[in-house]
């Protein structure tokens, strides 16, 4: 099984360190809040990690209002799944 990495955003800003843990990683997905600022942070670290990462940059749009936390477990995973599995 391939490992994953993980990295959770403390908000909408993605750090130095953050996108440098990313550097290698074959594919990033992003998933943040359902909003009009997780909307346009996702725009604009796709477009920062899109310079920065070896591999590909996926995102997932939630609906407005929904956040990642708010998904069931098989809400997520169907989400998720077609980029891990």
């Amino acid at each position: 099984m391939t490992p994953y990495t993980a990295i959770a955003l403390m908000g909408i800003h993605l750090s130095y360190t953050q996108c440098k843990m990313l550097s290698n990683a074959k594919n990033v997905v992003l998933m943040l809040d359902g909003d009009h600022a997780g909307m346009q942070a996702t725009k604009q670290i796709e477009r920062k990690l899109k310079n920065q990462v070896q591999g590909l940059v996926h995102s997932i749009y939630l609906p407005y209002g929904i956040d990642p936390d708010d998904l069931t477990d098989n809400e997520l995973m169907d989400r998720l799944s077609p980029f891990f599995f």
